[in-house]
């Protein structure tokens, strides 16, 4: 298993060594009781907080409780990120029992933690309860998700999972370590005409154009994507410091139009003809706009419409043509 959040931590408690998390006055540890809980990593036993993990790293995590007791433990990006990693699917036994020390991943397991970006500061949070903390309230940790981002957040929602317990019945403590992103980077240079279509790289958005990215090196699927235009695509592949361009001219989506006589006629199109039904039918494709349609047939009066004509779409129209009767103006 990789745990994407297992590395940005340090950015949700860098005053928790006060035993609070909360910036705007929610206080996640309770006044001292018999119940406590401790969290380290592997790199730092002691917990003096100098630990340094590189991107890619596997990380080990290591909690003790003092009384038996449910754990829970939170992973906060540097970027604010949240995610709750314990338990999960893989291992959703999270009663200790008291003076346990419970390693995470355990010995055997099918999975592993590893390390990830965003490079910063990342803190773990464990929390033990006497009791499971409410499902609703946290997100679903049956599946080790939950729904919320941030420090104010995720404070929020332990002050509520908790607020029915007496103060005793509850503790947290936490943990922080530095995340350094050393993954060689390439460039990314995105621009398109027009600009501001939408950029996705293997299915993810990025941003709009014009776009300049850092990324690191290997083989991606580049998508462009505006109204009105034909989706971009292209394969591109990053080498280790070099610099890929990509300028894109961006398509305009063409508007299918089809027109309907109940005789031979010839299409116009804002003046320019487009052809002859052909059995009673032309389609063509043409440029999406307010147009106006003229539809001529020998001995029939002239038929002319404002027609709408939306990119992508079809667009249908029955030209109903009139006889003309010997003596009749045809406004030729």
């Amino acid at each position: 298993m990789r745990m994407k959040a297992l590395m940005a931590l340090l950015a949700l408690w860098t005053a928790v060594a006060a035993a609070e998390i909360s910036p705007q006055g929610i206080i996640v540890n309770p006044s001292p009781g018999k119940l406590s809980v401790k969290v380290w990593v592997d790199r730092d036993p002691a917990k003096r907080g100098d630990a340094v993990y590189r991107v890619g790293d596997p990380i080990q995590i290591y909690v003790s409780v003092t009384e038996e007791a449910y754990v829970y433990l939170f992973d906060v990006k540097a970027d604010g990120e949240v995610q709750q990693f314990f338990p999960n699917s893989y291992d959703q036994q999270n009663r200790l029992r008291a003076g346990e020390v419970r390693r995470l991943p355990p010995p055997g397991a099918g999975y592993r933690f590893t390390v990830d970006g965003p490079a910063g500061r990342d803190t773990i949070l464990a929390i033990a309860v006497k009791q499971p903390i409410s499902a609703r309230a946290l997100g679903d940790l049956a599946r080790g998700e939950i729904s919320v981002r941030g420090l104010r957040a995720l404070s929020e929602a332990l002050s509520i999972a908790v607020r029915p317990l007496a103060t005793t019945a509850w503790a947290t403590d936490s943990v922080s370590f530095r995340v350094v992103d050393e993954t060689p980077r390439s460039s990314l240079w995105v621009r398109s005409s027009p600009s501001g279509a939408q950029v996705f790289l293997d299915g993810v958005y990025r941003g709009r154009t014009p776009l300049d990215l850092r990324l690191a090196p290997g083989r991606y699927n580049l998508e462009l994507r505006l109204e009105g235009y034909k989706t971009y695509q292209v394969v591109i592949r990053l080498t280790e410091g070099r610099t890929v361009r990509v300028n894109a001219r961006l398509t305009p989506l063409l508007s299918e139009l089809r027109v309907e006589t109940s005789v031979r006629a010839r299409v116009f199109l804002d003046g320019y003809e487009l052809g002859w039904t052909q059995g009673g039918t032309l389609v063509k494709e043409v440029e999406p706009g307010r147009r106006w349609l003229v539809v001529l047939a020998p001995g029939y009066a002239p038929y002319v419409q404002r027609i709408d004509l939306e990119a992508g779409q079809s667009t249908v129209i029955w030209a109903r043509l009139v006889p003309v009767r010997p003596g009749m103006d045809m406004g030729h």
